[in-house]
């Protein structure tokens, strides 16, 4: 009996950083694999046309299977899309077809927590905005900092994610706050609060939401509105969960999915803003900006073995 045939849609210069050499060795070692030799992402019809005679999918984060996709190629069993979420695929349509859809298990919790942890301390220390003040030849003025712990952190949304980064909060000597309305903390040590509880006092708010229509937007002017005039904004969840553009007392707030936001005595002055998914957004302040990074914080050398374990159809 052949090996299934399976076709993995990551662009070519994606594919080593997003789905990893070891991870691709193992799957070759289960199964014929077709890779896209494109420095881009396919659009529907050539997906359709390379997917002719598969078995299996695995689909890049950006890749889209719409209902004419599933229609259109009767050889498929199954598709992976290679992220926690599916909301690139048409899921009733691959049903209507018979066609199993899945995702990639959370295995990058703690890589994207120890991030959390690193962007706390950067915005509560200033430190890219004295980095930043240096490599423009200035003289970095000395600000006061502030420390983690005795600081309250409010996760929002008490998955994997957030579980590690309680965890590591607890280490740091911080009061841990979660809102989750479908979990309940097991750890006596960590508080369940209400929404606006919750905002009003935390100093560090972290949104890791799984995106679902219900959540869109979650993070809105009136949420803000809610938060400390000191705290800081931690979006290490998708962008669509920030109201994006936002305008909020004469400043537009971006919400390119990471991003934290302090607002220097007020929310309509903001100052701290960080950008993500490779896009630099118009900055309110250069002064005071900590760094531009690209939406890359689960990419870490372990994620490679996320397709590691056999696998059969």
């Amino acid at each position: 009996m052949p090996l299934p045939l399976v076709l993995v849609t990551h662009p070519r210069e994606r594919l080593a950083t997003y789905f990893g050499e070891q991870a691709l060795a193992n799957l070759q070692g289960l199964a014929r694999v077709k890779l896209n030799p494109d420095a881009n992402d396919w659009s529907t019809p050539e997906l359709i046309e390379a997917a002719q005679g598969c078995d299996v999918l695995i689909a890049y984060r950006q890749t889209a299977l719409p209902a004419e996709f599933f229609t259109a190629v009767p050889s498929l069993l199954a598709a992976v899309r290679c992220a926690v979420d599916i909301r690139t695929i048409d899921v009733a349509a691959a049903s209507r077809e018979g066609i199993l859809v899945t995702q990639a298990s959370a295995g990058f919790g703690p890589a994207v927590a120890e991030w959390v942890i690193g962007t706390m301390i950067d915005l509560s220390r200033r430190i890219s905005t004295s980095v930043a003040a240096y490599w423009q030849g200035q003289s970095p003025s000395p600000l006061m900092g502030g420390e983690l712990r005795g600081a309250c952190i409010g996760i929002i949304g008490y998955g994997e994610i957030g579980r590690h980064v309680a965890r590591l909060a607890q280490a740091f000597g911080m009061r841990v706050c979660v809102y989750d309305p479908h979990v309940q903390p097991s750890d006596p040590a960590i508080e369940s609060l209400g929404w606006q509880e919750l905002l009003a006092c935390a100093d560090h708010v972290v949104c890791l939401a799984t995106a679902t229509p219900a959540t869109e937007k979650l993070i809105n002017a009136q949420a803000l509105s809610c938060m400390k005039p000191t705290a800081f904004f931690i979006n290490a969840s998708r962008g669509q969960l920030v109201d994006e553009p936002m305008h909020h007392g004469g400043s537009w707030w971006t919400s390119r999915a990471c991003c934290g936001l302090w607002s220097g005595g007020n929310w309509q002055a903001p100052l701290w803003m960080w950008v993500a998914r490779q896009t630099r957004c118009r900055p309110l302040n250069w002064r005071d900006i900590p760094a531009s990074l690209p939406h890359r914080m689960s990419v870490v050398s372990h994620r490679k073995r996320l397709l590691t374990k056999p696998w059969k159809l």
